[in-house]
């Protein structure tokens, strides 16, 4: 990237929250934690931070469901440094005792952090009900039982079985300088050799079927996520799904945003997403409405999802929501570490690059045919799933899901 004289090293694994056992549940973000917490070659954490500091860049670490990322964001210049600390932080990470507890009680707090926030709660609650069934539906960062459970051994062993060639992928986007980065990369990570790879269990198949989930609590705001089952994230019917969810609650003139903020005053904030996985999917609309309109806010939304469903969007809709995405997407490549993560998923999603270019072209190609027909096959009744969550009873919304 000639136009910046920045460089993001990036190594994701294909390992995250759905693979793990019940007994493990936030295993793989409580590992990730730990890589800052000593080494051998730096045995503290205090040691880590100020090297990563020095480097005067951005660094970091996140898991999701099916992968855990670890990055460093530097000027050009640091790019053998930032290899040599993130590269010891993977692979001679001694996990010390002391820091284990330590870090219990912080991903401990951590939890009661996302208790404590209705719209993380809510949206924790929804995942559950849109992949019952699956350790999909189960969050990334565990239960205060498991993360108390956790011992040495067991990041040992997981960071040994689970963590290997096969499964990760070393991303460096940026300014090259003089550095030849096959040949850094090469001699940290091509001695990389384990006996025997992990196999990564099979998960269990979402159950479908319409759901409900209310949240007793006293709130001076309700939150709701409406959510609905889609597909693997390879699907052929990718593109249409992404035009689809902008046009509905992607920009500010989409269509939810329109009827239950704008026209109706319902709502801050209201809006579409997806959550993408490699065999499954959902489609969600999100928001929080005051506590007596919480009902007339999601009779809305049904009601633009039927709408929808029955008339194709006008042409004028269609471009314009193409032309956002177009936008967005190339924003969204402004900065080494936006290239780095889009090139990882790519070749962990679909192990091929693309170019962003070509990327729009498929969006270009999305009908308004094909979007009436997608929202026909996914906005089913038998498939929806409500949470809400304010000081409601158990059955105020039955009649509506």
């Amino acid at each position: 990237m000639e136009q910046t004289k920045a460089v993001t090293l990036l190594i994701l694994v294909g390992i995250g929250s759905r693979y793990e056992t019940d007994k493990q549940a936030g295993i793989s973000h409580f590992l990730e934690h730990m890589f800052f917490k000593g080494t051998k070659n730096r045995p503290t954490y205090k040691e880590i931070a100020t090297e990563l500091d020095y480097l005067g860049g951005d660094f970091n670490a996140y898991t999701g469901e099916e992968y855990t990322g670890y990055f460093v964001q530097a000027s050009a210049d640091k790019f053998p440094k930032a290899l040599d600390i993130l590269s010891d932080m993977f692979f001679n990470s001694t996990f010390p005792q002391a820091e284990i507890e330590r870090e219990k009680g912080v991903i401990c707090e951590e939890i009661n952090m996302y208790e404590d926030q209705p719209q993380s709660k809510v949206a924790e609650e929804a995942q559950k009900l849109v992949f019952a069934g699956s350790t999909l539906g189960r969050p990334i960062i565990g239960s205060k039982e498991t993360v108390k459970s956790v011992t040495q051994k067991d990041l040992i062993n997981y960071h040994q079985s689970m963590y290997n060639p096969e499964n990760t992928i070393v991303v460096v986007a940026g300014a090259q300088e003089k550095f030849d980065w096959q040949r850094e990369i090469a001699n940290k990570f091509a001695r990389w050799k384990v006996d025997k790879v992990h196999k990564v269990r099979k998960v269990h198949k979402v159950k479908s079927g319409s759901k409900q989930k209310i949240i007793h609590r006293k709130t001076d705001q309700a939150h709701f996520v409406l959510a609905f089952p889609t597909f693997k994230i390879t699907d052929k019917r990718r593109p249409q799904l992404r035009v689809m969810t902008n046009l509905l609650g992607g920009m500010m003139s989409s269509r939810l945003f329109e009827e239950v903020r704008e026209k109706r005053g319902l709502a801050y904030y209201v809006g579409a997403g997806t959550s993408d996985h490699h065999d499954a999917g959902a489609f969600y609309v999100r928001a929080g409405v005051m506590l007596d309109k919480t009902q007339e806010a999601i009779r809305v939304v049904f009601n633009e999802l039927e709408k929808i469903s029955k008339t194709s969007p006008s042409s004028e809709e269609l471009v314009r929501s193409k032309e956002n995405m177009k936008g967005q997407i190339y924003l969204g490549l402004e900065n080494s570490q936006s290239v780095a993560q889009y090139l990882a998923n790519r070749i962990l999603y679909h192990n091929t690059i693309i170019q962003p270019e070509n990327v729009v072209e498929q969006i270009e190609k999305v009908t308004a045919k094909e979007i009436s027909d997608l929202a026909q096959q996914l906005f089913t009744q038998q498939n929806r799933t409500l949470a809400v969550i304010g000081p409601f009873t158990d059955t105020q919304f039955s009649k509506l899901i």
